[in-house]
């Protein structure tokens, strides 16, 4: 097998439907993303077995994949060396990173068809955004939940992802003509009706977390665009985008305040206390809750953050792997109801402490660093960056408010996120091996 090689038409269309089924978490809310992303993976290693030359394997993927033994490691201490065989709550999804490495060389052998897989994505994303429509429900102004997700907050994270992700697809056949392919003229006619659809979504979900972190997004995606582009084929849709959100905003201005209003007062509250410095994080959450004055979400968000703290305290460095939902028990509000910390960063906090918050950020930064080098080598266009930025900087802001990274959407997107990583680097270094002939390379893994 070459680099080069193109695969045959059958594995083309398995492979169209797994990368599909990755992508399908956004739309409905099944564990079909991970079974399909376990199966690139391991296609993927084949293909970096068989594919001759082969490039060293590299720095980052012994990064995930040490963070990987890691994990599991903590898991099976935890899991065989208590009496309960305690196993926690999603302690698995911490381990994804053995699997980035494997997506990202099969993303290599399905670049052939990249584009149609979008347009078709996007395609039956704009029809299930369509026929999911709860219009009369919206109307009467009671919460729903877009597209086929288990509740409002899920699918309204879900539309985000989808708005930015069509947004940036548009962008990329703007750049190189619309007119120029079928592909840009698929993404002229379905871009506005998606994006219309997933606003219309965000605010029938009444999913605060969301539209603070879609607000907190459009300025940065537009500042970058309108700095780095001056053609007006480019500057025309962000500022579309902008009227869009805006407009929305206006229309439902009212409704948008009668619902997010109490809990942004509440949370400025909340900052300011913890800006002047005048009490602890604990102390000043305690005193929120006591104080009968703030929404009941809000409420229970700051009990469950309370607790977070409790056991963040107590194990400050390392976290508690496993035994984190023994102990969850013995907090102050534990009768919450919930084992969720509707935030994503306490996830990792309670479970791996600041060494495990720490390795994740420098994971993070350096698959940002790969997917910059793959842009600057050619084999991510510009839109693919941006688009790969703004996607994690919106589910980031999500993460302040919910446990997003513990669901179908957050882990999917961490494959995707990964996988595309590992799927620049590859290009780069087996381009470099191809340029240099078949003597180049290592025969070891």
């Amino acid at each position: 097998m070459t680099f080069e090689e193109r695969p045959t038409p059958l594995m083309a269309a398995a492979g169209f439907l797994l990368w599909f089924l990755m992508l399908s978490a956004t739309l409905v809310e099944t564990d079909a993303y991970r079974f399909s992303a376990i199966i690139v993976c391991f296609y993927g290693i084949y293909v970096f077995r068989r594919t001759l030359p082969r490039p060293e394997t590299s720095f980052m993927a012994w990064y995930c994949l040490c963070w990987s033994l890691y994990v599991l490691g903590r898991f099976f201490y935890g899991y065989f060396g208590s009496p309960n065989h305690e196993h926690g709550s999603s302690e698995w999804l911490f381990a994804f990173p053995i699997f980035f490495g494997g997506i990202g060389i099969g993303l290599t052998r399905m670049r052939f068809h990249v584009e149609k897989l979008l347009l078709f994505f996007f395609t039956v994303a704009a029809l299930m955004l369509a026929v999911s429509q709860h219009w009369f429900i919206i109307a009467s102004g009671e919460p729903v939940s877009p597209l086929y997700h288990n509740n409002q907050i899920h699918g309204a994270v879900a539309c985000g992802l989808i708005l930015i992700g069509a947004f940036y697809w548009f962008l990329h056949y703007a750049e190189r003509g619309l007119r120029q392919s079928p592909y840009g003229l698929a993404a002229a006619a379905l871009t506005p009706v998606i994006i219309v659809l997933c606003l219309i979504s965000i605010v029938g979900s009444q999913s605060k977390g969301v539209w603070l972190a879609l607000l907190g997004t459009l300025p940065l995606a537009a500042i970058l665009l309108l700095v780095t582009e001056r053609r007006a084929i480019i500057r025309l849709p962000v500022i579309g985008l902008i009227l869009a959100v805006l407009g929305a905003g206006l229309v439902f201005h009212e409704r948008l305040w009668a619902r997010a209003g109490d809990t942004v007062n509440a949370s400025l509250d909340i900052l300011d206390g913890l800006m002047t410095g005048k009490m602890t994080a604990a102390a000043l959450l305690q005193e929120k809750i006591s104080s009968g004055t703030v929404p009941l979400s809000l409420n229970e968000r700051l009990e469950i953050w309370y607790n977070a703290l409790q056991l963040v305290k107590q194990a400050p460095f390392f976290g508690h792997g496993n035994f984190w939902i023994e102990k969850w028990d013995q907090t102050r509000y534990a009768n919450v109801g919930y084992y969720l910390m509707h935030n994503g960063y306490l996830e990792i906090l309670i479970r791996h402490g600041l060494f495990g918050l720490l390795a994740l950020a420098i994971m993070l930064f350096g698959l940002i660093a790969m997917v910059w080098r793959g842009y600057r080598k050619g084999f991510i266009p510009a839109a693919g960056l941006q688009a790969y930025l703004m996607l994690i900087f919106f589910f980031a802001l999500t993460l302040l408010s919910n446990s997003n990274n513990r669901l179908a959407i957050g882990e999917s997107l961490a494959m995707l996120t990964g996988g595309v990583a590992f799927y620049a680097q590859s290009m780069e270094r087996y381009s470099a091996l191809n340029r240099r002939g078949p003597a180049a390379g290592s025969e070891g893994a």
